[in-house]
């Protein structure tokens, strides 16, 4: 119902967002980042983490996670 439970029990989660940020986790593009989400999927579950279409993600649902994408 809630991301924070969504988030429950991840070792890693990705926010992908269109928009840059200047805030939050560390930036970086999905193809230097896709390496780093397989070794962290060899230790338990990631999580990859959208918004809808309309809005996207929140500020406070990217500073959830450990890393963005854009």
């Amino acid at each position: 119902a809630t991301l924070d439970e969504a988030l429950e029990g991840t070792v890693f989660s990705v926010a992908l967002s269109a928009r840059h940020r200047n805030l939050g986790p560390d930036r970086s593009q999905a193809r230097e980042t896709a390496p780093m989400i397989l070794e962290k999927a060899a230790e338990g579950d990631v999580a990859l983490v959208f918004g809808n279409e309309t809005a996207g993600l929140s500020n406070t649902d990217v500073q959830r996670c450990q890393r963005t994408v854009f």
